[in-house]
């Protein structure tokens, strides 16, 4: 029996040696590991002193003053500051402020839609008219985004269109407004030859056709401050949209266009 005990024991602590003197698991020495990440170098700067600078970039550029709303500040996501600029017609621009660096900075805006946005309906109306039989009304519309810097010398509306069909420029949107006579009547296929012409002519854009069923709407609406109030009012109203992609290729830009589906919606409460 003690020398079953003897070899147990002996056995055992075989077994225990060779245990501690296994594979040992190698642990990765983390204390040197660098971990890489991206951020977007954001500069905090106070209100007061964003809407100042812009204030005086506006006076130099435009001869005149503004009033001037701080809309959004920078984030993770991007590092720039957005403002919204109205002058004494209450017609507004949009201003984006980006800083390099504490004391560098570089800024764009839209203004020169303020002064061609009556000519880009011109435009945009002798366009449409051969798709269009009965009477209409175009509104210009703006779409909340500053020009980038290539367009920094155009003076007028036959500048931006010249310029339009090889810069990166978002788009141009425009309302078409139809007679109450024309509420029955499906305007999808026009919206969509609208379209192609729009991209033929390589402007980047969208169209969209409306229709108030209120036969008295279309005479009370005569500028773009009319057709504002009268969208946000409840009345019912029959949309058709079709546009061209915001960046397409002018030699393929017939075979990069989409369309906008056709939709009624009933704005009644």
């Amino acid at each position: 029996m003690k020398i079953l005990k003897r070899i147990y024991i002996l056995l055992l602590s075989a077994v225990l040696i060779i245990g501690g003197s296994g594979c040992e698991t190698v642990k990765p020495d983390l204390s040197e590991a660098k971990v890489e990440t991206s951020s977007i170098n954001v500069i905090t700067k106070d209100d007061d002193e964003v809407t100042e600078i812009v204030e005086e970039y506006l006076k130099e550029k435009y001869k005149k003053e503004f009033e001037i709303a701080l809309t959004d500040r920078p984030s993770s996501i991007y590092n720039s500051y957005y403002l919204t600029a109205y002058d004494e017609s209450y017609d507004s621009m949009n201003i984006t402020i980006t800083f390099t660096d504490e004391e560098n900075y570089t800024i764009s805006d839209d203004g020169l839609m303020l002064g061609i946005k009556d000519d880009l309906e011109k435009w945009f109306a002798e366009l449409v008219d051969p798709y269009i039989e009965c009477e209409y009304k175009v509104f210009y519309r703006k779409n909340g985004f500053t020009l980038p810097d290539d367009y920094k010398d155009c003076r007028t509306a036959q500048d931006f269109l010249k310029l339009s069909p090889t810069s990166e420029y978002y788009g141009l949107l425009f309302t078409v407004l139809l007679p109450a006579s024309e509420y029955e009547k499906s305007y999808t296929e026009t919206a969509s030859e609208i379209a192609n012409r729009m991209a033929e002519v390589g402007i980047r854009g969208q169209v969209g056709i409306t229709v108030y069923k209120d036969e008295s709407i279309y005479d009370k609406i005569n500028t773009r401050k009319d057709y504002g109030h009268y969208w946000s009012m409840p009345l019912k109203v029959k949309l058709t949209g079709s546009g061209v992609q915001a960046n397409f290729n002018v030699s393929n830009s017939r075979e990069n266009k989409y369309g906008i589906a056709d939709k009624e919606e009933d704005l009644n409460e």
